[in-house]
């Protein structure tokens, strides 16, 4: 994600850009997805995705052709926050609790 401001006020042709990425915030991560198939399987599922309101049909990247004929790929990269998980054991029960940064 990219945030734009304009340092001046009064120049408004100056805008400095600040990159939030998951190295600038190490309590995220980037996890990237990837669809293989026919150009029409590949873009249902990502309709799919997009009514389920996963992710805007435009993050996808355009369809990259693989080497099997009638076949493409598209990625999609999520930045998301950490979750630690810790798992317990306490009389036969299992306890399982997460805590997000």
């Amino acid at each position: 994600m990219v945030t734009s401001f304009i340092t001046n006020l009064h120049q408004t042709s100056e805008v400095t850009s600040v990159s939030i990425s998951p190295e600038n915030a190490p309590n995220r991560e980037k996890v990237k997805l990837l669809l293989v198939g026919s150009p029409a399987g590949v873009n249902s599922i990502i309709l799919h995705l997009y009514k389920l309101g996963f992710a805007a049909v435009g993050e996808w990247s355009p369809p990259q052709p693989t080497n099997n004929q009638g076949e493409v790929m598209r990625i999609l990269i999520k930045i998301r926050n950490r979750v630690y998980t810790d798992k317990t054991r306490l009389r036969g029960f299992n306890i399982y609790w997460e805590l997000t940064i």
